[in-house]
This record gives structure tokens, sequence and C-alpha cells, in this order.
């Protein structure tokens, strides 16, 4: 591939959900330094539960309606007068 590319590296980019651990194998076996978005990862996402970045704020009415469709008030009350 290098030599019809006539380069002496090759990297490569994946966005975000394109990319299996085998491809990134593959291209680490032929010696092309694959470049791939770090996997959201936290314990919100586990269990049945939404990340936060599912959830859409209501300013009117000060409540986050979830992915569930349901108005849901925080448990915690929030840092600032105003959310953006």
């Amino acid at each position: 591939m290098r030599e019809n590319l006539e380069a002496d590296r090759i990297d490569v980019v994946a966005d975000k959900g394109y990319f299996k651990i085998e491809d990134i194998e593959a291209c680490e076996a032929v010696g092309v330094t694959p470049y791939v978005p770090k996997p959201k990862r936290s314990p919100a996402g586990f269990g049945g539960r939404f990340p936060k970045s599912a959830f859409q704020y209501d300013k009117e009415t000060d409540t986050d309606e979830c992915p569930t469709a349901s108005a849901c008030r925080p448990r915690t009350p929030r840092r600032s007068a105003t959310r953006p």
C-alpha cells in the first residue's frame, strides 16, 4: 500500500461509531496508524440509565425531558439560576 501511495507512513482517521476493534488491529498489523475517538464511558451509561446528553432542558418548567418523554425534576439543585 505504501508503495502505491509513495508514502513512508500512513495514518487513518475513523469517525465516532464507525470502527471496530478488529479494524484497529488490522491497521496496526500492517503498520498503519489508526486515530479513533475515545469512547464515552460513564457509570450512567449502564444499568438502563441514560447519559446527561440524552435529556433536553425546558427552561420554562425547570425540568429535563428524558428520552422516555417524561418530565423529570433534577435530584440536586442547579448550580446557577440560568442554564444554557
